[in-house]
């Protein structure tokens, strides 16, 4: 937080407001955020790693010992400060009595006044070790809340005046933005969606913004130059399998570019903040005017859009990723689904909290349930073909795979199967749908999709086979 900013200031629970003469912003992008203010103060906040400038020229920024009473993290600052203070005198103390009570040794015999003596000293000592154990226990707190805050134990500052504005550029992972998206099922026909950003701070720098623009891309555009390549042909070199002495040595050069990644803290609990108005202003870009974001860690939930759809919903199933029975519901939104895990309730009770979704045939499929009363198994099948063999100079080759699906309720079930056969990536290798047997109904989509329609009678169990064929060259190999 900036503590004297050159334009009429008020304080407000704590929280420093300013009027519009000079206006802060704040960028949010994927690699990091760029923060830009005016101040009279050099006091920049609890992070040594931040890129600063004044105006258009870097400046250093430099430790100090004290900070501005009026900052929120200064006052948790100082507090701990006094207390690592109170700690090491009530510590002194206490050190101090046990080794009175060890070196006292008295030279005339004296049992009962030595007996009383000890017996003061070490009543006063266990005291004084409640206090220090309680003082110990609130100090260990504070730091490891205040250490959730900031990214450095002490303040840091411009280490010279700026009369121009100050640009911080703080890197990514302290202050976060995330979109997320909520569903309610309000009945069998129509959802409710609501799409949600989530703003947490933890840069060790109290942000006061009067504009704010959040964006889903970095915040450095890279343009490679664009120029003619010969497109070349020569001799196929047989590949050489490296060694582990090749391995050893490339991971020995590779080793000082690998950069680790930044840890995130746990989310430390704070007193509610102001909920910000979100707009979105393009494609995954969003603003928000007037934004206070203390350095707390504490996540500010806001949603930015909520509509209410109508939907369909059907089951289905993709029996070559898992053998589960879903039930889907899709709709379609007004704005573009940008993420797709879906906070899910029904009857104002959570249901999931990573239910997943996707674009499908125009629509937005949301998988909200599993239907655990149909049994699905995929295996291969067993291919016994006399029109299998070499033809010519070409091998044709046929292979299928069968599903089982089991009915386990006594009243019918419909639902669909997406299914694949292979898809050629080469007119060397030509794929062909042979049949699909057991099925109402099927239906060969691009790149190898096979959409299957199924109507199950109540305790039915039926198989479901599937035939192709491939078609290749004699000379070369296949892998599918």
């Amino acid at each position: 937080m900036i503590s004297t900013i050159r334009k009429p200031l008020f304080l407000f629970c704590g929280v420093m407001l300013a009027s519009d003469l000079d206006a802060s912003s704040l960028e949010i992008y994927t690699d990091g955020a760029n923060y830009h203010y005016t101040s009279d103060e050099r006091f920049v906040g609890f992070n040594s790693d931040v890129g600063v400038q004044c105006g258009t020229q870097s400046i250093r920024i430099e430790p100090g010992i004290e900070c501005p009473s009026s900052m929120r993290l200064c006052t948790l600052f100082d507090a701990l400060v006094t207390q690592t203070k109170n700690y090491n005198e009530v510590k002194s103390q206490f050190d101090t009595l046990g080794t009175l009570l060890s070196a006292v040794k008295p030279k005339v015999v004296d049992a009962s006044a030595w007996i009383d003596a000890a017996m003061n000293i070490g009543k006063e000592k266990s005291k004084l070790e409640i206090d220090m154990n309680l003082i110990k226990e609130k100090l260990d707190s504070d730091t490891d809340a205040f250490g959730k805050q900031t990214q450095s134990e002490r303040p840091y500052y411009l280490a010279g005046s700026c009369d121009e504005e100050i640009h911080l550029n703080i890197p990514s992972g302290m202050i976060g933005a995330s979109l997320s998206y909520e569903a309610n099922l309000a009945d069998e026909k129509h959802i409710v969606i609501r799409q949600v950003m989530q703003l947490s701070n933890q840069s060790g720098i109290d942000i006061e913004a009067d504009e704010v623009n959040i964006y889903a891309k970095s915040s450095y555009l890279s343009l490679s130059p664009l120029s003619f390549n010969p497109w070349t042909v020569s001799v196929a070199v047989p590949y050489r399998t490296k060694s582990r002495y090749d391995a050893y040595a490339e991971k020995e050069e590779l080793a000082g570019d690998i950069a680790p990644a930044p840890m995130v803290e746990p989310v430390v609990e704070a007193a509610p903040m102001k909920v910000p108005s979100v707009v979105r202003t393009g494609y995954r870009n969003y603003a928000i005017k007037s934004l206070t974001l203390p350095s707390n860690n504490t996540e500010i939930e806001t949603v930015i859009a909520t509509e209410e759809l109508p939907m369909e919903c059907g089951l289905i199933a993709y029996p070559y990723k898992d053998t589960n029975l879903y039930n889907g519901c899709s709709f379609s939104p007004k704005e573009a689904i940008e993420a797709n895990v879906w906070k899910l309730t029904k009857n104002k009770r959570i249901v999931s909290t990573d239910a997943r979704g996707e674009y499908r045939d125009g629509k937005y499929l949301l998988y909200t349930d599993i239907d655990e009363s149909v049994l699905i198994s995929h295996k291969k099948a067993i291919v016994n073909d006399t029109s299998s063999g070499i033809f010519g100079g070409s091998i044709r080759k046929k292979d299928g795979y069968e599903l089982t699906l089991t009915n386990t309720l006594a009243t019918p079930k419909e639902f669909t199967l997406i299914e694949r056969i292979p898809r050629s990536t080469t007119d060397k290798i030509k794929v062909r749908l042979v049949s699909v047997n057991g099925a109402e109904g099927y239906k060969l989509n691009k790149d190898g999709e096979l959409v299957i329609d199924i109507r199950l009678k109540a305790n039915e169990e039926r198989k479901v086979r599937v035939d192709f064929e491939l078609e290749y060259d004699k000379e070369i190999s296949v892998n599918y």
